[in-house]
């Protein structure tokens, strides 16, 4: 997941479906404004989830919307609800995730 400071709090979501909250992951900062998820336990069963920066839950409909890009959402009517979904056959860390976007994580830019 992408920012442009490390200072954000991040979180997954996965309570979407009454989930409830005693499965966690685990978040690694990574320094360079990216996060990595680590689920753990593993779940047993494919997962819909959604990403929390600072208290704000992504709106992936509102997305979606705006670019047509629906691919990381396999879960939606494309009108109330976009979820992603993690897939028991998935790696157990989540990266490379961009908060609200479906677009893969942009490069930092350099300063010179």
């Amino acid at each position: 997941m992408w920012n442009t400071t490390s200072r954000y709090r991040v979180r997954l979501n996965r309570s979407i479906l009454g989930l409830g909250s005693s499965r966690r992951s685990s978040r690694i900062n990574n320094g360079d404004g990216t996060f990595t998820f680590t689920l753990s336990p593993a779940p047993t069963a494919d997962m819909e989830y959604l990403l929390v920066l600072d208290g704000v839950q992504e709106d992936m409909v509102a997305s979606g919307t705006a670019s047509s890009n629906w691919s990381c959402t396999p879960v939606t009517d494309y009108f109330t609800y976009a979820n992603r979904k993690w897939l028991t056959t998935d790696p157990l860390a989540l990266t490379g995730l961009v908060y609200g976007s479906c677009d893969p994580c942009p490069a930092p830019q350099l300063i010179l």
